[in-house]
């Protein structure tokens, strides 16, 4: 398990959970979970890739990347969406805000894949963190 700070009153978390973690610390100086950083994503952005070339990619990418068929069920598509399929071994602050809040981070996994972070983008709820 490894810790960051991204401002004096939010942290980010990784390990064994694959997805990292946010904790903001509330009025009352209690620190509480809210919100995982990767986000399953929706139909809607799946379905995107429907016909054509990015189809025939799409459907090779899915049986390299993730050794699954066309014909593989739902519940095995479902199980494989975060960016990091192992533990996260480390986090490192890659941007910082004016105010020394940090804004982007990357992270490492033992399955080999570095994953930048840019929580402008991550849809996460930036009012908690105080950056």
């Amino acid at each position: 398990m490894r810790i960051m700070f991204l401002s004096n009153s939010a942290i980010v978390g990784v390990g064994h959970d694959f997805n990292p973690m946010l904790f903001s610390q509330a009025a009352n100086n209690f620190w509480s979970f809210s919100e995982f950083v990767d986000k399953k994503p929706t139909e809607a952005a799946v379905k995107i890739n429907s016909g054509g070339f990015s189809a025939a990619r799409s459907l090779f990418e899915s049986k390299v990347m993730r050794g699954q068929s066309s014909d593989a069920t739902q519940l095995d598509k479902d199980m494989l969406w975060m960016k990091h399929e192992s533990n996260i071994t480390c986090i490192q602050p890659y941007a910082q805000s004016a105010s020394g809040g940090v804004t982007e981070f990357s992270t490492s996994a033992l399955d080999g894949r570095v994953v930048l972070w840019k929580l402008k983008s991550l849809n996460v709820e930036l009012s908690k963190l105080h950056l």
